[in-house]
């Protein structure tokens, strides 16, 4: 494989991947599908990792083919001026416009889950995790932002699974929600939240971007898949283990603030089911408080054509940005925690949409080659994008009263 591939290490941009997923977006919506509807949803969680798997793994022979990100590539496809200027700028956009308003959502959450360890004021422990996401974003180095990142999901999948083990329901229960789909009344914005809060857009553009900073080349095809396999079962793991949880110690519970999730664990084992929770909750919130403002800046730097610099200015403003709006979005928003689901099933409505470009992007012979989508690549994702695509329509006809 090359002793450039063996000083860079076997594993790295899936853990970005899984700490941009797994964020207080992603607790709050575990958390509500668990007290609402059980162990029913789980199916949706495991339909949601192996879409990520597929559509991720795209964005990782994309990357090793081309040497560019999906949002470079994405210019070059679409070579007509007019063509490229309307995809460049539904791409970044959308995806800027996005980051800024999770970003909200990563940093109250993760003050949160401060606040319930340790107490104190929320608006503090917004600013110093703030701070802590531009110190680190502001050194430029890659390789600082992976470490930080994977010790993190590692801490807060450990969290969660041990709140699962407590409170988990009957097995049967647990697999049956995994393996039998079902669609409670009411239950299609929580399934499209679930969906939405593990398949990111932004992550397509963010992992096409950062594989270019570990490998290169199809020889490292296997490192990188192998990376994202273990990442994201990790991720899918952590997402059944809050809503198992929740399932089990929150059943017909209203969740209607952050702070309360962690009342139940309090109850029934004391201090250290609190400390738990808010361990887990603040490295969830930190973990994308740092990717959604990069996501951003690789996202808008590739459809603008500017420098892949992470020191570049301009690079620079975009996250900067993000977390300033981010930081208005959590100043303003008296009620978080709706903010957020709806936020998550959005992100589901949208998928679609990002996910059709890297589609097309993946059918190119000429740039691709050997890596290129095959049939079979194609049928898959397209029943998967079929699915999402089903329930999106779903959710907005009965928005509009028209189912």
């Amino acid at each position: 494989m090359g002793a450039a591939a063996e000083k860079r290490g076997h594993f790295g941009p899936g853990f970005v991947i899984t700490a941009a997923f797994i964020g207080p977006g992603t607790v709050i919506t575990c958390t509500a599908s668990g007290a609402n509807f059980g162990t029913a949803l789980l199916w949706a969680l495991l339909f949601a990792g192996l879409t990520t798997l597929v559509l991720q793994e795209m964005a990782i022979r994309l990357s090793l083919a081309t040497g560019k990100d999906l949002a470079e590539n994405l210019r070059e496809v679409f070579a007509n001026p007019w063509g490229r200027g309307i995809i460049c700028l539904l791409s970044a956009g959308a995806i800027a416009i996005g980051c800024a308003a999770y970003q909200a959502g990563n940093l109250v959450g993760g003050a949160a889950g401060v606040s319930v360890l340790l107490g104190g004021d929320l608006t503090l422990w917004v600013m110093i995790q703030t701070a802590i996401a531009v110190v680190l974003l502001w050194t430029g180095k890659y390789k600082y932002i992976e470490r930080f990142l994977t010790v993190l999901v590692a801490i807060m999948s450990f969290c969660f699974v041990v709140t699962a083990v407590v409170f988990a329901p009957s097995l049967p229960d647990i697999l049956a929600g995994l393996f039998l789909p079902s669609l409670p009344e009411g239950s299609v914005l929580t399934i499209l939240a679930l969906i939405g809060t593990t398949v990111v857009p932004y992550n397509l553009f963010l992992h096409s971007r950062i594989i270019g900073e570990k490998w290169a080349g199809e020889r490292h095809l296997g490192y990188a898949r192998k990376d994202l396999i273990i990442a994201v079962a990790i991720g899918v793991a952590a997402s059944v283990a809050i809503s198992v949880t929740a399932a089990g110690a929150l059943r017909g519970v209203e969740i209607n603030s952050i702070q309360a999730l962690s009342g139940p664990l309090h109850s029934l084992l004391g201090n250290i089911g609190s400390a738990v929770f808010g361990i887990g909750l603040w490295a969830a919130g930190m973990t994308s408080a740092i990717t959604a403002p990069l996501a951003a800046a690789y996202t808008v730097a590739g459809a603008a054509g500017w420098s892949r610099d992470s020191t570049d200015p301009r690079f620079r403003a975009v996250w900067i940005v993000v977390i300033a709006f981010g930081l208005f979005f959590v100043m303003v928003s008296a009620r978080p925690i709706p903010l957020i689901v709806t936020a998550q099933a959005l992100n589901g409505i949208i998928l679609p949409i990002a996910a059709l470009f890297l589609l097309f992007t993946m059918n190119s012979k000429n740039r691709l080659g050997k890596l290129r989508n095959r049939l079979a690549a194609n049928i898959v994702a397209a029943l998967f994008l079929l699915i999402v695509a089903v329930l999106s329509a779903r959710y907005i006809l009965r928005a509009v009263g028209w189912l």
